[in-house]
């Protein structure tokens, strides 16, 4: 021990170990124009060598240099939409402590406390089916309403089976005006006319002009009418409906319909005990879908060629 102990008080950083009849003492070392400070005794306390070297021992000096370490921040769990909507359920059934909530979960109490101050926003999200329920930020674009009506431009072109690429629906979002929609497209060739009338044989022009003519179609929607889908509803500044305004009031949109009926859908998919519900949401559903395509006018083909 006594070696170990000689060895020690040589080194020069400070704090030194200094022997003592009583003990090991430690102590600091104090500028030249300050007394050094007396040193403790510390009674049958054990320093390793290698605790020394590093400068971790035991000090009892004001003056010591003190080791300070940035604050790290812990686990962080990020729920998704249907995990929030469950705890709001929870919270608002009652009978469990908050903290056993959070901890069932997995979070901490103030990320309740958020959830909980946001709830209308999180509640409208999942009723109005704004995002998946595996969304995790209910974020939106800058124009939310821009980016929804370019969405209904192109489901409606997927289901009209009409060729999309990235610069034709930039052209339509007008990202560049000076885009081309055939930038990129390499490889495309001209139809061979020449070689399509013989495969034709004998098959009269008018015959095979007039094949799609039977065909059930519907119109596309035009761009009037996906904005009109998308542009919020003014609200009514009328106070009192008589029975005659009442019946003189709009229909609502066959979209809007189908989107109460999906969202209805989705709601009663998630309790239990519901298949006679669903039964008659289905029912709905294929009746608003003969609905629509009565009230369609029965276009020519050539109507979808510019």
């Amino acid at each position: 021990m006594q070696p170990l102990l000689e060895k020690a008080s040589q080194l020069t950083t400070a704090p030194q170990l200094k022997a003592s009849a009583d003990g090991i003492a430690v102590a600091c070392s104090a500028p030249d124009h300050e007394a050094a400070a007396p040193a403790v005794p510390v009674p049958g306390l054990i320093v390793d060598l290698a605790t020394v070297v590093c400068g971790l021992s035991v000090s009892t000096c004001d003056e010591a240099p003190r080791a300070f370490t940035m604050a790290t921040r812990g686990p962080y769990r990020t729920l998704d939409l249907a995990t929030k909507v469950k705890i709001l359920k929870e919270v608002e059934q009652g009978g469990t402590a908050k903290q056993d909530i959070a901890r069932k979960y997995g979070i901490k109490p103030n990320t309740l406390s958020n959830i909980l101050k946001n709830k209308r926003s999180v509640l409208d999200a999942f009723e109005n089916d704004q995002f998946k329920m595996s969304r995790k930020r209910m974020r939106t674009g800058a124009h939310s309403e821009l980016e929804q009506a370019l969405l209904i431009w192109i489901r409606e072109a997927r289901s009209n089976r009409l060729p999309l690429s990235g610069d034709i629906v930039a052209a339509k979002a007008g990202a560049d005006d000076d885009a081309s929609c055939t930038v990129g497209e390499e490889g495309t060739v001209e139809l061979d006319v020449d070689g399509l009338l013989p495969a034709l044989g004998d098959v009269p022009f008018e015959e095979y002009v007039a094949t799609d003519s039977s065909v059930e179609t519907c119109g596309a929607l035009s761009d009037a009418e996906i904005v009109e889908m998308v542009r919020p509803s003014e609200p009514s500044h009328e106070t009192e409906v008589d029975d005659d305004n009442a019946a003189s009031e709009p229909l609502p949109w066959v979209a809007d319909v189908a989107a109460g009926l999906a969202l209805a859908q989705r709601f009663f998919t998630a309790e239990s005990n519901t298949e006679e519900a669903l039964g008659h949401i289905y029912s709905l559903q294929d009746l608003l879908s003969a609905a629509r395509f009565s009230k369609q006018k029965q276009t020519a083909i050539t109507d979808f060629f510019s």
